[in-house]
């Protein structure tokens, strides 16, 4: 759980506008705190879609005999199959989310949301959080992020975006610095299978032979 409140966050972006702070939420102080607040969910998912150590998750659906489709939380920001399986045409299929309410793995390759029942595939998955179950680093970083934009937007001021830039620099440093710990990700291992799946792959096979190709 993180150290900041949203009151917190939409008071630091206030302050960073040379405006004056609200002392809640609810009352709806003016229109000021209303785009703070919109700007600040704004950042929060620009924030969370490229990934951090607690929303990415690799989930294995299986889909039964009855219900062929694979429902998704409804906090899925993006997500991809990245289990290999093959169609009766022997392409591989290709899943992405789509829809809402709950969101869906829909099968692109075929052009359906129905899976093969009983058969067990895994998704990627990256997860919207809540403010409040986000770290306080990662809410840092974001606020910095939406105060820099809402005083641009706002006043314009030169000078103040300059500061809030070196600012927001240093809170993404330090954002990113905790993430990585948590995550303790390397090349050899990752919730997403693109490299790791370059790096593991078969190694009997003779790569000298398309280094140096016989004449």
């Amino acid at each position: 759980m993180g150290y900041m409140t949203r009151l917190d966050a939409v008071n630091q972006m206030l302050i960073s506008a040379g405006e004056g702070i609200v002392s809640d939420l609810e009352s709806k102080s003016g229109v000021d705190t209303s785009v703070c607040e919109f700007m600040l969910d704004q950042k929060i998912v620009d924030y969370q879609m490229r990934g951090l150590a607690n929303n990415q998750q690799n989930i294995i659906y299986t889909p039964s005999d009855k219900d062929k489709t694979i429902k998704l939380p409804n906090n899925v920001l993006s997500g991809w199959l990245i289990s290999t399986h093959i169609n009766s045409n022997g392409n591989e299929i290709r899943g992405i989310v789509r829809g809402a309410n709950p969101p869906y793995l829909y099968n692109l390759t075929d052009n359906t949301k129905q899976w093969s029942p009983n058969t067990n595939y895994e998704v990627y998955l990256v997860l919207k959080f809540d403010w409040e179950d986000m770290d306080t680093n990662v809410q840092k970083a974001i606020v910095m992020q939406a105060a820099r934009e809402y005083q641009m937007l706002s006043q314009g001021d030169g000078d103040v975006d300059n500061y809030l830039a070196q600012l927001s620099l240093f809170y993404d440093s330090q954002a990113k610095g905790s993430d990585n710990s948590q995550k303790r990700y390397n090349i050899f291992t990752g919730p997403e299978s693109s490299v790791t799946g370059a790096v593991n792959r078969n190694q009997t096979m003779d790569y000298n032979r398309y280094r140096y190709p016989s004449k």
